[in-house]
């Protein structure tokens, strides 16, 4: 399994008025130098499916040109904290109207069988800061934006601006760095991306796999595990991307899919009042299938992975939508007890 290059994002972001200044960062503690690196005008094209499945997820899939070239594809770190993501970048030669294989093969398990089209199109003036340390090194970049939504005419329908911090190196001034835009006006602390505040209200509803924030740090493969389906679902999803996303983690991705999926049909094989009864049967013969396709592939410790068929599959697809109509339907029960 091929995968392309996966780069590690921390960043914060500020949202400003129109006529916010960027104070002089000069003087900031830990900051010895800033250098003006220019402005830039860029677009980005963004691909989602039509009930924003990926936005939803915290994912972002986009074409950009202009500057940061190339197609990127965006997915959280880690489930409790958004403004750390891992990115998978390729090249604009890959394609235009459609978003390369590499890339739509990492989320398949959150498309499905759903088509994934453009969805929305920025245009973004950028003026872009290095901070370096009182060595010269670079510890971020300060880039600020001001965003045009373009519709499908060519039009502005919309405009916002804001701050991006990233950090390009460990230490603390990038806190110190936060707090002096802090005290100038900007208000940071919640991490939206760009193309959310375009879509608007649609893209803030929940994940089609909710799992409550009370719940996040729980071990959903341990023994005696508290949660219920979503967050067994959501492990099981979270071992796929990591697979795909990864290939120096495929092996313990793959034993950790194989632990949950075991996990789930210990769960679904319990009474469930809010399954009828044929579609925990199907349920529990497609589990059985996917764990004996997972345990036919195992390696010893240290042997180079083999990828399963299984996760290739239409079969594997569609049971994942039958998981995922599964938490729906716990979910829609839970709120009715």
């Amino acid at each position: 399994m091929t995968q392309p290059p996966v780069e590690h994002q921390a960043e914060q972001k500020f949202r400003v008025h129109g006529l916010f200044r960027v104070p002089d960062l000069h003087n900031v503690e830990g900051v010895g130098s800033v250098d003006d690196l220019g402005s830039v005008e860029l677009e980005s094209a963004y691909f989602d499916t039509d009930d924003l499945r990926l936005t939803r997820e915290g994912v972002t899939l986009r074409r950009r040109t202009g500057d940061d070239e190339g197609w990127h594809l965006k997915l959280p770190a880690d489930l409790s904290t958004p403004d750390v993501r891992d990115e998978v970048r390729l090249p604009l030669t890959t394609g235009e109207d459609a978003a390369p294989d590499e890339l739509a093969q990492i989320v398949r398990v959150i498309v499905r069988g759903s088509a994934v089209t453009r969805v929305s199109t920025l245009r973004t003036y950028r003026r872009r800061l290095r901070l370096h340390d009182a060595a010269g090194g670079a510890i971020a970049d300060l880039v600020d934006d001001t965003v045009h939504v373009v519709g499908e005419d060519g039009t502005v329908t919309a405009r916002f601006r804001e701050l991006e911090l990233e950090e390009r190196a460990g230490g603390d001034a990038l806190a110190v760095v936060a707090a002096a835009l802090n005290s100038a006006g900007a208000v940071g602390g919640e991490f939206v991306a760009k193309v959310v505040r375009a879509l608007g209200p649609a893209a803030t509803s929940p994940p089609e796999i909710h799992v409550p924030r009370s719940l996040w740090h729980h071990d959903a493969t341990g023994p005696g595990d508290p949660s219920r389906l979503a967050l067994l679902v959501h492990a099981m999803r979270s071992a796929d991307l990591t697979y795909r996303l990864d290939s120096e983690a495929a092996s313990d991705a793959l034993g950790r899919l194989a632990d949950t999926a075991d996990q789930l049909l210990d769960r679904i094989s319990e009474p469930q009042e809010f399954i009828p009864a044929d579609q925990v049967k199907a349920l529990q013969a497609e589990l059985s299938w996917l764990t004996g396709e997972l345990k036919a592939t195992a390696e010893p410790a240290g042997a180079p992975t083999r990828a399963p068929r299984a996760l290739d599959s239409q079969r594997y697809l569609a049971l994942h939508e039958a998981l995922v109509s599964a938490v729906g339907a716990e979910h829609r029960w839970l709120t009715t007890v």
